[in-house]
């Protein structure tokens, strides 16, 4: 019973003040780990990038090794678990799959009828369920501020009010990243 208070403390330190289990469609935390992380799998997709030591992941993708200057990009469901190095510390942004979705319908509407399309170009576009971005520790380290402003906003539980701030960030880092991030042919 202990540890599970502890849990649900860890959670809300980790979410402001909101309760555990409140849905959040866009959320940024920044997190640091001694120890390995048991395979856990989330309802969003979400990317995670690398910011101190390097680590083994470990899922249903196999073994993956990281270090600084990686972002990981892992699906929804997708079990993800770690084994480090020392103290690794991450920035993970989640994003609720019908908002993904509905990214990749806008971005690509000139060709598509319905977001059902944008599910299955997505599905072309990205048929692994986890890969490793190689962005660089100089990339990385220009894309800094601009993640822990995100992470700011999104703990801080004001969605609604820091929204376009929040999507204005996130867009600045996908700009930046869109050179390193390697598609399937549609």
């Amino acid at each position: 019973m202990e540890a599970e208070a502890q849990l649900v403390a860890d959670k809300r330190s980790a979410r402001g003040s909101r309760p555990p289990d409140a849905f959040e469609p866009f959320f940024a935390r920044t997190r640091s780990m001694a120890r390995a992380e048991t395979p856990i799998a989330l309802g969003c997709a979400r990317i995670a990038f690398v910011r101190e030591s390097s680590a083994g992941l470990l899922g249903e993708f196999g073994r993956q090794s990281v270090g600084i200057g990686n972002a990981v990009l892992v699906g929804p469901s997708v079990l993800r678990g770690a084994e480090l190095d020392g103290t690794f510390t991450f920035t993970t942004v989640g994003l609720d799959m019908d908002y993904a979705i509905d990214q990749v319908f806008w971005q690509h509407s000139a060709c598509l009828s319905d977001r059902q399309d944008a599910e299955e170009l997505a599905a072309r576009l990205y048929p692994t369920p986890s890969r490793i971005i190689r962005l660089g520790e100089p990339l990385l380290t220009r894309l800094a501020p601009s993640l822990d402003e995100l992470v700011a906003l999104s703990v801080a539980g004001r969605l609604s009010l820091c929204f376009n701030r929040m999507w204005e960030l996130w867009f600045g880092i996908l700009w930046a990243m869109h050179p390193h991030i390697k598609v399937a042919s549609a």
